[in-house]
């Protein structure tokens, strides 16, 4: 799994995924400018805690108290949650945990909504949006590295958090945990082939209707029935999904929002049809895969 991730990550966000902990102070620094200072004072915390003779200890210990003394008023155990604390709870737009921050826990959603996302060159990133009984963080109780991601409440959440010590009680007690997390394991792994097949995808309006698809195998939505569905997303994050880039988002949008069943509601995307987008999204791959085989032939060496 950490290999496929690093792989979408080189492939779609044209990064190497580096668990350099002064990706922290990156952090904070973007979610500083952008004004949501709860979520920079997360990160300059955890930059401090984990390099507090960092090159950017200076500043980012400036920073979090000049937040600090704007009266801003955060919980502390949302910085340093008590291990002991099964049951959290996280108020909207506040972060679980930080990408390149030590992680030691994995969570389930027991309620509300949380949004796994990455800072690339200063952008958000969304990678994918979670809701009840969905887990995350699953890797930390598989390998001792890094969070590769950052996981932030987009509403008032409750999770369920486990730990290395805890993990073994909870299994004692409710052994179909191990099928979950297997199950999990597996939905994730099948994801990542999924996103790495569409990366494939030379189109860009197909490869967005093609994650369209991949995004509602995932919530294991029906698409053989003509109903309408909405996303928990916009096209700037959906085109983000693809790994398409920055300077060529607004183009491609605009040729993606012609697609007859494609809509925006509140700024999110609606799919009018969703029987309509599987039949566009494989008519779309057939194009791109006739004009492979095309190109393929017309640069073959004749014998």
């Amino acid at each position: 799994m950490r290999y496929l991730d690093e792989a979408l990550t080189r492939i779609t966000l044209k990064k190497n995924v580096e668990a350099d902990i002064s990706q922290l102070y990156n952090i904070g620094e973007y979610y500083a400018k952008m004004g949501k200072y709860n979520l920079a004072l997360y990160a300059y915390y955890h930059y401090l805690k984990n390099a507090p003779n960092g090159p950017y200890a200076g500043a980012a210990r400036e920073r979090f108290l000049a937040i600090k003394s704007t009266g801003l008023s955060i919980n502390p155990t949302l910085f340093e949650p008590k291990t002991g604390d099964m049951s959290r709870v996280y108020p909207v737009e506040s972060m679980v945990f930080c990408e390149c921050q030590p992680g030691a826990e994995l969570y389930i959603i027991q309620k509300g909504q949380v949004k796994i996302t990455k800072i690339v060159d200063n952008n958000e990133v969304l990678l994918a949006v979670l809701k009840n009984g969905d887990m995350f963080g699953e890797m930390a109780l598989l390998e001792n590295k890094p969070r590769s991601a950052s996981a932030i409440a987009m509403e008032g959440t409750q999770l369920l958090a486990v730990n290395r010590q805890n993990f073994n009680l909870m299994v004692s007690r409710q052994p179909q945990l191990i099928a979950r997390l297997t199950t999990t394991l597996a939905d994730r792994i099948w994801l990542m082939y999924k996103q790495l097949a569409n990366t494939r995808i030379n189109d860009p309006v197909a490869r967005m209707c093609d994650m369209l698809t991949i995004q509602l195998e995932k919530l294991r939505v029906s698409m053989d029935v003509p109903k309408s569905y909405q996303f928990d997303f916009g096209p700037v994050e959906l085109a983000n999904m693809c790994g398409i880039q920055k300077e060529e988002v607004s183009g491609i949008i605009q040729d993606f929002l012609k697609e007859p069943i494609i809509r925006l509601e509140n700024e999110k995307i609606c799919v009018t049809d969703l029987v309509e987008l599987k039949k566009v999204s494989s008519y779309r791959k057939k194009l791109v895969q006739m004009e492979y085989a095309r190109s393929t032939r017309s640069t073959a060496r004749p014998w």
